[in-house]
């Protein structure tokens, strides 16, 4: 234990007074978790070296800083490199090794939008805020191709890189909160359009050539409610064929699982009494989902046959929340997002844990603190095989 409580505040620059007070708080739950588990909190500083298709890339804000920067580090923690500074990423770098940012206007506030090489070299200024659209959320696709992002006033804006091509509106009926998603094969984009308060429509159109705006699926979703109060997110399946979402209800979640080749359709539902299903994301072999449960713990569920199996990955006491999983691409780790109250607005602290599996169950073998004041974090797209 007192190893344990030296690595937590040993840990590189991006602790405040009262992010230390939080990571001892984590430290005393994180005792209960893995006394429970068998697990245990790693040093971040072991001679550990992730694959390069492991490195992660998170957005933090340091301490005594007035913007946050991107960062990229290993499923470990070791070896934290501060990649762009004056800078938040939505999305993970492409294949092709770029990546795309905001950076804030140190004069007025206002966004602008960049590009550059996942290591930060050749920034080059795509667009500003103006009277057309403003930039929220810019999202690159796998290929390195296409940037979407949300022009404000329910708009949302596309542009092709490599022919810098004008920017082209898409939809101008975005929902709130609705954050596209690119498939990885960067074939389709998926967001949700509302023509009025809570009626949805779900869109999958193709990304290659959007001057014709081509359906590839749609779906009258009519008065619902998403799963998440603030963001819509539609995940893919890394085969690029189906994609996944979840619909609240009174007593019950319903996760679909909707294959966008043959609009074949598998609904879930998980109790809320039990555990519930925000954030649902498909494991890379597609037999197990991931989900932010009503009990803030991340919840790991066998779904290759209709007897759902579940293993718990955290142990929330109550008072904090994970959240944001995100699977490895060989889907040996999960990525998640930790909150508690004692976190500054938007910012939590970002989590890596390594996975045993058992047939149907899953444990975390190793969890790793990767940072605190952490906005978002994602793996990068290098492909990997299965």
């Amino acid at each position: 234990m007192k190893k344990v409580f030296k690595i937590l505040f040993n840990s590189n620059t991006y602790f405040t007074k009262k992010s230390k007070e939080k990571i001892l708080i984590i430290f005393i739950i994180n005792i209960i978790i893995f006394a429970f588990y068998s697990c245990e909190i790693c040093n971040n500083t072991e001679n550990n070296t992730g694959a390069s298709e492991e490195e992660i890339y998170f957005t933090a804000s340091p301490e005594n800083s007035k913007y946050p920067n991107i960062y990229k580090t290993t499923p470990q923690g070791n070896m934290i490199n501060n990649i762009i500074s004056n800078a938040i990423a939505f999305s993970s770098p492409s294949n092709n090794g770029k990546i795309v940012f905001i950076r804030k206007n140190e004069i007025d506030g206002s966004n602008n939008l960049f590009i550059s090489d996942y290591n930060g070299a050749n920034i080059r200024l795509i667009t500003k805020d103006n009277d057309i659209f403003s930039i929220n959320y810019p999202l690159i696709s796998p290929n390195g191709k296409y940037i979407t992002f949300n022009g404000g006033n329910s708009k949302l804006i596309y542009h092709d890189v490599n022919t810098g091509s004008l920017f082209n509106l898409i939809s101008t009926r975005l929902a709130t909160g609705s954050i596209p998603s690119f498939s990885y094969n960067s074939k389709y984009l998926a967001y949700v359009e509302s023509s009025s308060e809570q009626n949805f429509v779900l869109k999958v159109v193709e990304a290659e050539n959007t001057d014709i705006l081509n359906t590839k699926y749609s779906k009258n979703l009519g008065n619902i409610n998403f799963s998440d109060n603030t963001e819509i997110l539609i995940n893919w399946s890394s085969d690029s064929k189906s994609i996944i979402f979840t619909i609240r209800k009174t007593e019950e979640d319903e996760v679909y699982i909707i294959n966008v080749e043959n609009s074949e359709e598998r609904v879930l539902i998980l109790k809320n009494s039990e555990i519930g299903a925000n954030q649902a994301i498909l494991s890379p072999n597609n037999d197990f989902i991931a989900v932010s449960g009503k009990d803030g713990n991340i919840w790991l569920v066998f779904i290759a046959t209709n007897d759902l199996k579940y293993s718990r990955i955290t142990n929330s006491l109550g008072f904090e929340r994970n959240f944001s999983p995100k699977w490895s691409q060989k889907g040996d780790k999960i990525l998640f997002n930790s909150v508690s109250p004692l976190d500054n607005g938007i910012y939590s602290t970002l989590i890596c844990s390594e996975l045993e599996y058992s047939s149907v169950l899953v444990k975390p073998i190793k969890s790793y603190i990767l940072s605190n004041n952490v906005y978002r974090g994602f793996w990068n797209n290098n492909k990997v095989d299965l």
